[in-house]
């Protein structure tokens, strides 16, 4: 879930944008960790704000892993309010 009170939203009632950007890198090198594998950390992220996240509602942020290698991940990260997309971010992860 993604943080969605005043504390993590700008004046105009949305989630500020860097909530966003660090729920889906949290949210992605979860989704590629493993325990017997050292780990891949974000070194890229691009985000798309199709729809603002608004604040007081909840949000769930999903991770779906395209590749993951020995030395390379990709993975896509969608935030939902409501079954609507609210951020679309394409992470890549290497060592």
């Amino acid at each position: 879930m993604l943080r969605t009170d005043q504390a993590a939203s700008n004046n105009m009632g949305a989630v500020h944008g860097g909530t966003a950007i660090a729920a889906a890198a949290t949210v992605a090198e979860t989704a590629i960790a493993e325990a017997d594998r050292p780990a891949l950390r974000v070194r890229s992220l691009r985000i798309h704000y199709p729809r603002p996240t608004v604040h007081d509602v909840p949000a769930e942020v999903d991770a779906f892993v395209r590749y993951h290698g020995r030395t390379l991940a990709l993975v896509d990260v969608t935030t939902r309010q409501n079954g609507t997309e609210r951020t679309l971010t394409r992470v890549i992860a290497e060592h």
